[in-house]
């Protein structure tokens, strides 16, 4: 067996055996509709900050992703639509900003922002422990391009607790007006939530560590397709 091979072989074995030991696994990243199911009680709210925001063309601005209400979120993995024609996003990533997962022991699994479409996807390793909360989750810097609007559209959103149970938070868009002022009636501020669905709503708790709006690069761990082909069936259930 080549080199190479062996290398291979040993790289995916080592995934395989920190997933199994460590009892954390990735969020899901397959696209979903939100609300498909209904979101957990202690799923909590998924929104983008502040909810519109006026821009003028080449001046850069910066929303947040913010999770409110969750109860022990381990990872999560978000999608977010836009119209390229009128921003960009800079640095063609988002900035993680470490209020919700541990800034030490994570892995980033996602991290891209182009052509219409930001995925981010983060999980904490031991012996990082469950958040209880409210945070900023990623920093996502906005450069204008062109006169309109666009909606911040949440396409995927599912978070997964320490034993990959998993948590569908609700979800408050966000709005970008870049050369005009942005309309009276910005998307909705009451998160969307399936009829049938009951919900508690209790004051955000504070986070346990100061949060920080200062973003920060964190490593992303990148899987090849044969290493999320073994992984996949182990991670969802």
């Amino acid at each position: 067996m080549s080199m190479g091979r062996v290398l291979c072989v040993s790289r995916i074995a080592a995934l395989l055996l920190a997933a199994m030991t460590l009892g954390v696994w990735p969020v899901l990243a397959q696209a979903r509709p939100i609300n498909a199911v209904h979101p957990s009680a202690a799923a909590g709210v998924v929104s983008i900050e502040p909810i519109s925001i006026e821009a003028s063309i080449g001046e850069p601005v910066t929303v947040y992703v913010s999770l409110t209400d969750v109860e022990d979120i381990y990872g999560i993995d978000i999608g977010i639509a836009y119209d390229p024609k009128v921003i960009e996003i800079s640095g063609g990533k988002v900035a993680p900003v470490w209020d919700v997962f541990d800034s030490q022991n994570h892995l980033v699994f996602a991290n891209t922002a182009a052509g219409g479409y930001i995925h981010y996807m983060v999980m904490n390793m031991n012996p990082a422990e469950p958040f209880s909360g409210w945070g900023h989750v990623c920093a996502i810097t906005i450069v204008p391009l062109k006169q309109g609007q666009t909606v911040l559209e949440f396409t995927l959103v599912k978070g997964s607790t320490r034993d990959a149970d998993p948590l569908w938070p609700d979800t408050i868009e966000g709005l970008v007006c870049v050369g005009l002022p942005c309309p009276t009636d910005t998307p909705d501020a009451t998160p969307t939530a399936v009829p049938t669905a009951t919900s508690t709503s209790e004051t955000p708790a504070t986070p346990s560590s100061t949060p920080s709006d200062t973003p920060t690069d964190a490593p992303t761990a990148t899987l090849t397709e044969s290493e999320r082909l073994l992984f996949l069936p182990l991670v969802f259930r």
